[in-house]
């Protein structure tokens, strides 16, 4: 469930917000405040664990605040092993993208990823950082 209508929040000296929504029927488990990137992803995972999620937010849509500006890119070049084990875990969801959402549909159509590959060139400044990533992501 998403509610724009009747929403209405309050910024507090610390940057916090205040919500206060009327809603007159129905009740959830979880209200979410935010339908950017994190909280719908986060309501995602709380609806399928089962639990009954609302979103708040002032946009028209889910996505539409500062997520939309995202580039949204999906690199594995990491000088951590950790990071480069988390990329292609997140690259996997990606590459499945209709199977994890569950829908085939959605308002606004879906996102998509993008494939165009991408070169690093080594140079003097790039050397060591090539150096410590590319041992990692053949491992």
């Amino acid at each position: 469930c998403f509610l724009t209508e009747g929403f209405h929040s309050k910024r507090t000296v610390s940057g916090a917000y205040i919500v206060k929504q009327d809603m007159k029927k129905g009740t959830c488990d979880v209200a979410i405040v935010g339908a950017g990137v994190i909280g719908t992803s986060t309501a995602l995972s709380l609806a399928r664990l089962g639990y009954s999620v609302t979103i708040l937010d002032k946009n028209k849509g889910p996505g539409a605040g500062s997520t939309s500006y995202s580039s949204g890119i999906v690199r594995s070049f990491y000088s951590i092993l950790d990071s480069v084990k988390l990329s292609w875990e997140g690259y996997q969801y990606w590459k499945n993208w209709e199977e994890f959402i569950g829908s085939k549909e959605a308002p606004g159509g879906l996102v998509k990823l993008r494939e165009p590959g991408g070169v690093i060139l080594r140079t003097i400044n790039s050397s060591r950082f090539l150096d410590k990533c590319v041992p990692l992501m053949r491992s």
